[in-house]
């Protein structure tokens, strides 16, 4: 894998911080009441400011930007602020719709593990598609189909996701025999369909695999990036030496021509 280029940089400038902490306090001052909200920032704050400076970095001002799982509408709202025109969709819950409403996005309702999405054949030029992927449980083949269809030829996706094979699932795997690297537990994660609403972590991948299935199912895997970092100090150094031990990976893949 080639070094990473400045559009795939792994520094997240104070413009892009500032502005992603200015919109989660609006954020989290609409919806005081939910209170994984903040703690959700709090935990991702750096991958959602490193997810906005991509965008900004390589998403042209005139872009249709498709951001699938969007809420709480995070980088939805960064990206607004920044002059870029975002449609989301998520789930059909009144707790999306009512944010959606007080700040103003462009949110539209959608299972998309069962109906198509609600948008015309190669009408996007980007598909955001953040930390979703590891909590679909149904059809993966028809999802990916889908966005797919509404991505116009020449267009990308933005797919991030646990890895698997970081640091932490290796060692999980190893003397914990469990195979897991952010969010574990079989009963915990599906428990989040009576507590939460939405599925938990059906599972999570190794970026092999990931851009394996892109490559099966009508993408070009333009690069993956290894992201993220350690609170462990030894964890942290092994992935600066050896980056696919990260946290997360982002695969950034073209609908070819």
């Amino acid at each position: 894998m080639a070094r990473l280029t400045s559009q795939y940089t792994l520094n997240i400038s104070r413009d892009a911080r500032e502005i992603m902490e200015q919109q989660a306090r609006q954020i989290m001052g609409a919806i005081p009441e939910i209170r994984w909200v903040e703690n959700y920032f709090r935990y991702h704050k750096d991958r959602l400011a490193l997810d906005f400076e991509w965008c900004i970095k390589n998403f042209s001002k005139h872009a249709r930007i498709l951001e699938v799982g969007a809420y709480p509408f995070f980088v939805t709202k960064a990206l607004m602020s920044a002059g870029f025109q975002v449609q989301t969709v998520d789930a059909p819950t009144a707790a999306v719709r009512d944010l959606a409403q007080q700040l103003a996005v462009s949110s539209r309702e959608c299972d998309i593990e069962r109906a198509k999405l609600p948008f015309s054949d190669a009408y996007f030029d980007e598909i955001l598609f953040n930390e979703v992927f590891e909590h679909l449980r149904i059809d993966l083949l028809f999802t990916i189909d889908e966005l797919r269809r509404v991505l116009r030829p020449g267009g990308r996706l933005w797919l991030s996701t646990p890895n698997l094979r970081s640091a932490k699932g290796i060692v999980n795997f190893l003397l914990k025999k469990e195979a897991w690297s952010r969010a574990g537990g079989v009963t915990e994660q599906w428990n989040h369909l009576r507590t939460m609403g939405w599925m938990g972590h059906v599972r999570e991948y190794t970026s092999k695999e990931v851009a394996d299935f892109l490559s099966a199912n009508g993408f070009s895997v333009e690069r993956i990036v290894y992201r993220g970092e350690w609170s462990n100090p030894i964890a942290n150094f092994a992935s600066m030496l050896k980056p696919d031990l990260r946290p997360f990976f982002s695969c950034i893949a073209i609908k070819p021509s």
